[in-house]
């Protein structure tokens, strides 16, 4: 008979392979850090209102701040909002976003 060679791994290393990641995803998970999303979902809200003023031709104000569009899509305020780590800049020539 010729020598088989073991090339593949069996049922109980692979059981025990995923046991052992288990543990490690349980030790560091509670370590690990929510990221904040503030930012993108003002983003969001700001995009969404613009679309409404731009194309229903009405008056809108972006949520959660001082900002609103005219009825052709204008904003009233260039300013830069901190969301904390996070900031986001209106450019008023223009309504364009810039987010770091």
């Amino acid at each position: 008979m010729r020598s088989m060679t073991r090339r593949a791994f069996t049922l109980v290393e692979m059981l025990a392979g995923m046991a052992v990641l288990s543990c490690l995803l349980l030790f560091f998970l509670p370590h690990l850090e929510v990221s904040d999303t503030s930012h993108l979902c003002f983003i969001e809200n700001y995009l969404q209102d613009f679309l409404e003023a731009y194309s229903g031709k009405r008056y809108t104000e972006v949520e959660g701040s001082d900002l609103h569009f005219n009825t052709d899509g204008n904003i009233n305020l260039g300013k830069t909002l901190y969301f904390g780590p996070h900031h986001v800049i209106v450019h008023l020539a223009n309504g364009y976003l810039t987010c770091d």
